[in-house]
């Protein structure tokens, strides 16, 4: 019967004819009676015999690319013999080629209940698991498959990948090198002990890894981009771009290659051609989170702000627990002026920080956390999980240098708002007392402001083409005393090279307005508005207060000698003009309906606004025209450059700044071309950096420390031309006498700090909060 049983359940004839519908049912009809026959008789053997058939024909059925009749064909035979462990595993397989996992992880269980000990079906369970995202439980299965049959390599393999998704890196690379050593010749093996090596930052080891792995493989083109990857990591980037690109030519259709090559292409500036290839790869794969993370990064980067808004939008809804995704987002609303549902997506972000998940990076809470606390738990959290303290390269020697080494890490030595602020300083350091480095981790740019730079300092190290580590060991060779943390949690780097500990003491300066919450980070240079006595609290830093402003400033900072007039910079020829020249991520809703009903109750004024794009200008008018104001109240400024910008801000009457998180540079920017400035003051750093400068500028009467109190000065203001006048002209005298513009004087007093800290740890003591003398 076993022929004509075949040909039957298949739908083919002896001869080998096709199959059709007709005949098809015909067929079934007998299967069917032979089944109720077989299910009628008492006799096991008849219908061991029949289940056996039909495994073999559900067999068949699979390899002729009918899956879906195997499927029944299997079922039934299951049905006839539910202790058929065969046919419980073809079933489990093919219902998981189909993508049924529920239902193959079901029939497994099943087969297991029959024989607990049985190890493909426990392997396969366990792969099932992982397949489901259930980490913990395919560990366990793994497990107990090792504990069943000796140790292969492919399930220790398998087992390693399980405990580095779960983070436990160590030990998955235990399991790594127990199965590379079980089967050396195995290219996979050693990729995934490779993987491992790259999680745990043992990059040239990584590398080796990957060696082998293409010495068994060399044309596999897994092996060869994820080569490429570390290559990347390593900053190598030609020989990843050619690894990347021979992968896709012997597979243009890997997704993961073309993701991997617009990383590169990303990190070669070569910004149009990355967007290319990440575009191929979302074409590939539309929906996988890596791939729109990168895209959106990228073009926020390129500033094409409204396709970086849906790209995270996507993001959100496909992944929304994607590490940042939701705080990516919410940065990308603002930046477009989308306020639709704010409070409802801030209590979103503030839940996920609450349950200590990776829903915002540190920067980007600023715009809307003013709590120092949940300020310090989260920076102290994003540290733990991304940036860890590693083995210290300082191991507590003594230098003695004749002069105390100081070296200021950083991307931007550039044009950049940082060294507008800072390159007086770096020229102004006593090269009798400091021997100044620059570390600069950021590529090169032949501009005037980096030709600057470059001479501002004894030595200038370009490091770009360096691994953090590289470039923490060079550091520890050079001896440096005290190193200067320029980007914080602004720039991911920096992190990774002060976490390797290569001087005995580092700041935390100027370009993240915050806490660290990274233990490596031994100080914090501040002042006593900025971080009162009672704030120090939510500081994982000692708190260093300099004597007038934490903020230095640049005295050669050119303003162009041309004003524009008021109707070249788009602006009605009379009336008092309100400015906000902040960064739009800055204003949210109740700061907006501030300055709306000022609109309203100063006759003839205007808002003047940084230009975001078309986008973000029909939401802020939008806005405007809800909160009964006339849109074209609102003048948007484009871009254009430094000098002019501060220029032009000489035709506004007000600068109205914005909370949580204040004006910082921009602060400084307005009050050195003379345009008065209105804060309030919070209780985070960020939230209190206006009036640390105003204070500085002369002008305490423009910090305020409520809302209320806020609008009330700026419309008091509004009212009174003759008072802003007066304003105006104390803050011209303040441009020559104000300390806040005192380069000299900030520098005596930051090299001041630099002393007592070395003091004290020439004397053995831990860093400890102090006041730096005037």
């Amino acid at each position: 019967m076993s022929l004509a049983f075949a040909q039957i359940c298949s739908g083919q004839g002896q001869n080998g004819e096709a199959r059709d519908p007709l005949r098809q049912r015909g067929r079934k009809v007998m299967l069917d009676e032979t089944l109720a026959s077989a299910a009628s008789s008492a006799s096991c053997p008849t219908r061991a015999a029949i289940a056996t058939e039909l495994l073999a024909e559900g067999h068949a059925l699979i390899q002729a690319a009918c899956p879906l009749e195997g499927i029944e064909v299997l079922r039934r035979a299951l049905a006839l013999d539910p202790t058929s462990l065969q046919a419980h595993a073809a079933l489990g397989q093919v219902l998981t080629d189909q993508g049924d996992l529920p239902g193959a992880f079901a029939v497994y269980e099943a087969a297991l209940a029959l024989d607990p000990d049985h190890y493909l079906m426990t392997l396969k369970r366990a792969d099932l698991l992982v397949a489901a995202g259930f980490k913990a439980e395919a560990l366990a299965a793994y497990d107990r498959a090792l504990a069943i049959a000796p140790r292969l390599p492919a399930v220790l393999s398998n087992r390693g990948n399980v405990l580095r998704q779960l983070g436990r890196f160590e030990a998955a690379l235990a399991d790594h090198d127990e199965a590379v050593a079980g089967d050396p010749l195995d290219g996979g093996l050693w990729c995934n002990r490779a993987a491992v090596l790259g999680d745990l930052g043992h990059l040239d080891e990584a590398l080796a890894s990957y060696d082998r792995a293409l010495a068994c493989r060399p044309d596999h083109p897994v092996i060869l981009t994820s080569r490429g990857f570390i290559l990347g990591r390593l900053g190598r980037f030609k020989e990843a771009l050619d690894l990347h690109e021979r992968a896709l030519a012997l597979d243009p259709g890997y997704a993961v290659a073309w993701r991997n090559l617009a990383v590169t292409l990303n990190a070669l500036k070569r910004f149009q051609e990355a967007a290319a290839a990440y575009l191929k790869a979302l074409e590939l794969k539309p929906g996988d989170p890596d791939i729109l993370f990168g895209l959106a990064n990228l073009f926020m980067l390129l500033e094409r702000r409204e396709a970086a808004y849906f790209l995270y939008e996507r993001l959100v809804k496909v992944a929304p627990d994607f590490p940042f995704a939701q705080g990516l987002f919410f940065d990308a609303r603002l930046l477009i002026g989308n306020w639709q549902d704010h409070d409802a997506h801030v209590a979103r972000l503030e839940a996920g920080l609450d349950a200590a998940r990776d829903v915002v990076l540190p920067f980007d809470a600023m715009t809307w956390n003013g709590d120092p606390a949940r300020e310090l738990a989260l920076a102290s959290a994003y540290v733990a999980r991304h940036f860890p303290a590693q083995p210290a390269l300082w191991r507590g020697e003594r230098y003695g240098h004749e002069r105390l080494r100081i070296a200021y890490v950083g991307h931007d030595f550039h044009e950049h708002v940082t060294p507008h602020l800072m390159a007086g300083v770096f020229e102004s350091h006593d090269r009798a007392r400091f021997e100044t480095f620059a570390i600069s981790q950021g590529q090169k740019r032949d501009q005037p402001m980096r030709r600057r730079l470059e001479g501002a300092f004894d030595h200038f190290l370009d490091l770009a083409h360096l691994t953090a580590g590289q470039v923490a060991s060079l550091m520890r060779a050079h001896e440096i005393d005290i190193a200067i943390d320029l980007k914080g949690h602004t720039h991911a780097s920096e992190w990774s090279v002060m976490a390797h500990r290569p001087a005995p003491l580092q700041v935390n300066f100027l370009a993240f307005p915050g806490t660290t919450g990274a233990p490596y980070l031994d100080y914090i240079l501040a002042d006593a508005f900025i971080i009162p006595e009672a704030n120090r609290r939510f500081f994982s830093e000692k708190v260093v207060h300099l004597p007038i402003s934490y903020q230095p400033n640049d005295r050669h900072r050119v303003i162009s000698r041309v004003v524009p007039t008021r109707k070249a910079a788009g602006l009605p020829p009379t009336g008092f003009v309100f400015c906000s020249f902040n960064k739009s991520t800055k204003i949210n809703p109740a700061i907006f309906d501030i300055w709306m009903r000022l609109l309203r109750a100063v006759e003839g004024s205007v808002l003047w606004l940084l230009a975001g794009g078309s986008v973000h200008a029909d939401h802020m008018r939008c806005e405007a025209e809800t909160r009964g104001v006339d849109a074209n109240r609102l003048v948007f400024a484009p871009s254009v450059p430094p000098a002019d910008h501060l220029a032009r801000m000489r035709l506004a009457d007000l600068f109205l700044d914005t909370l949580p998180f204040n004006a910082h540079t921009t602060a400084s920017d307005a009050l050195w071309a003379g345009l008065p400035l209105l804060t309030c003051a919070g209780r985070t750093f960020a939230a209190r950096a206006g009036g640390s400068i105003v204070h500085a500028a002369g002008l305490p009467e423009l910090v305020t420390h409520s809302l209320a109190a806020y609008e009330e000065v700026a419309r008091a203001l509004a009212l009174d031309p003759a008072r802003c006048a007066a304003l105006k002209e104390r803050l011209e005298h303040a441009r020559s006498a104000s300390p806040l513009f005192d380069t000299v004087r900030f520098t005596a007093a930051i090299e001041r700090a630099f002393s007592m800290m070395q003091a004290r740890h020439e004397a053995g003591l831990p860093p400890a909060h102090f006041s730096v003398p005037g």
